[in-house]
Order: structure tokens, then C-alpha cells, then sequence
């Protein structure tokens, strides 16, 4: 089963390079010298998305658990709004920069098959048995049982969203 990952894009710079980086995607040509070419394969022919997350002892831990394959949701206004696949991790500071303009966020995920949901917290929070009051601050894994459970009873975040 994939994880299912939450991610809280919450500050004003963040939203900016959301925006950049997950709704528009980089385009490939620019990063023909920044990463490697098994990295610049993709569905897409024009664009790649990432998003990342800081290079800390706090986030390698769980940065090592996430895989290809995993599920990210992606919130801001306690609204679930895009999701995607993680199609590889990647640890680069070059890459940081070109991104970020912070090599600090280190910890990058190449996403696929990005589509937009429409998901309240309140209402992903109760199918994983969460408080509704929980607060994803960043990178949050949902724990192994609880993203088993979702993902036997829905097969994809997707299936829940009002879209």
C-alpha cells in the first residue's frame, strides 16, 4: 500500500513557489543542467513538477519512509486542494536552489499525475480517524494503519474529494 503523505503549503513564499513549481511545473530545458536525465523522464513532455522540504535531522526521518508511488495531499485554508503521485526523492541543493532559491529544501519530490481535489480537512481528518482539529504544519505522514485502512476502503484520495 502507498503512504499517504499531507503537506500544509501555508506561507506567502510557499504559495509562490507552489504555484511555480506544482500547478505550472518547470520546464524541462531548464533543468537539462541542474539534474540527471533518469530524473528528466516523464509523462509530460514540456514539464516536470516537484515540491520539496527542508534538509533537517526533523524531516529526514520521515523523508526516508516516502516512496515511489506514495500519495501527497496538498492543503492550504484547511482545504485539501491538489494531489499527486511521488514519482522519486531526490536530494539535491543545486536543484534547491533553482527551485527555491534556498538550498535548505533539500528534500525534493518529483510529483506526477497532479490533478486538483477538493477535499476539508474535517472530512479527510474523520476518514483517517483523526481529530478534526488536527494541524498539518508542512510535511505530515499519515501513519501505515490508518493509510491502509483509507486506501482499502477508497483505492485514492480522489474518491473522497467534491470535485
Amino acid at each position: 500500500m502507498p503512504n499517504l503523505i499531507l503537506y500544509s503549503v501555508f506561507d506567502k513564499q510557499a504559495k509562490i513557489n507552489f504555484e511555480r513549481n506544482v500547478i505550472k511545473g518547470i520546464n524541462i530545458k531548464d533543468l537539462k543542467n541542474i539534474v540527471s536525465e533518469d530524473i528528466l523522464e516523464c509523462n509530460n513532455e514540456n514539464s516536470i513538477c516537484f515540491w520539496g522540504c527542508k534538509n533537517s535531522d526533523y524531516y529526514k526521518l520521515k523523508v526516508k519512509k516516502i516512496k515511489s508511488g506514495d500519495s501527497i495531499a496538498f492543503a492550504k485554508d484547511r482545504n485539501f486542494f491538489i494531489t499527486a503521485n511521488i514519482a522519486n526523492v531526490i536530494e539535491s541543493k543545486e536543484l534547491a536552489r533553482y527551485l527555491f532559491n534556498d538550498e535548505i529544501y533539500s528534500y525534493i519530490f518529483k510529483l506526477e499525475n497532479v490533478r486538483k481535489i477538493n477535499i476539508s480537512y474535517q472530512k479527510l481528518f474523520k476518514e483517517l480517524g483523526y481529530a478534526s482539529n488536527l494541524k498539518v504544519n508542512g510535511l505530515f505522514l499519515v501513519n501505515d494503519m490508518r493509510s491502509d485502512r483509507f486506501f482499502s476502503k477508497y483505492g485514492s484520495i480522489d474518491s473522497i474529494s467534491d470535485n
